[in-house]
């Protein structure tokens, strides 16, 4: 073999070898699933809210911000201005009628709005309860690339409080999320992108999360790790 053929010989074989080497890159080390991936994302649940029953003033608060309560519990007690019949006396005073507020389900207080001594007028909330053991992620996505999530698609939830990384799953799309803990929840971009509401459950069996927590979330468009 002569020097020329020796050398064209070389650096085919070197070509060659560098395409079977790229090949293998790609076949054995890149990823063979697409992803959507933003910190625009936070914890929520479903709210519950619980109302004065009558008109009257706050005597007794057994709650607060955090406090967690079974249902039936009694939150609070108001002395009623205008007892009606159905109110159980504590005497034949109108100014020692009470009535108990209890709470219509097991959950943890997100917001108190009365403190003892305020004036409250039937129906007017006193607290915001959420349940704990059934929250979920609101995902903020591009409206760009919208068209990529769907239903069903398994995403990672990052919460930076919890130090974990939990493995989830889109369920709701747009206004299946409205109902949400607003009050908590500020996810707000730094540009003028439109974002949509996206809905990821997930398992966080062992943590203590609450709403409002910030969350970083990966949806796996096309397969996943």
């Amino acid at each position: 073999m002569t020097n020329r053929r020796r050398v064209i010989f070389i650096v085919v074989f070197i070509v060659v070898l560098g395409l079977l080497a790229a090949l293998g890159y790609v076949y054995w080390y890149q990823p063979t699933y697409t992803y959507y991936s933003t910190d625009q994302a936070s914890v929520a649940g479903s709210l519950v809210n619980v109302a004065a029953p009558a008109s009257g003033q706050i005597s007794d608060l057994y709650f607060d911000v955090g406090t967690t309560v079974q249902k039936d519990a009694v939150l609070a007690t108001i002395k009623v201005v205008n007892p009606a019949a159905s109110l159980v006396s504590a005497g034949p005073s109108v100014s020692r009628v009470l009535a108990h507020i209890t709470s219509p389900v097991s959950g943890t207080v997100a917001a108190r709005s009365v403190s003892v001594g305020n004036t409250v007028v039937a129906g007017q909330p006193i607290a915001t309860l959420v349940n704990l053991s059934q929250l979920w992620v609101v995902v903020n996505v591009d409206e760009a690339r919208l068209a990529e999530i769907k239903p069903g698609q398994v995403a990672d939830v990052q919460v930076s409080d919890a130090g974990k990384t939990f493995r989830g799953k889109v369920t709701d799309i747009g206004s299946a999320t409205n109902d949400l803990l607003t009050t908590v929840l500020s996810l707000t971009s730094s540009d003028s992108t439109k974002r949509v509401p996206v809905k990821v459950v997930f398992d966080y069996s062992g943590y203590r999360l609450t709403p409002g927590m910030s969350a970083t979330v990966t949806i796996y468009t096309h397969g996943a790790p």
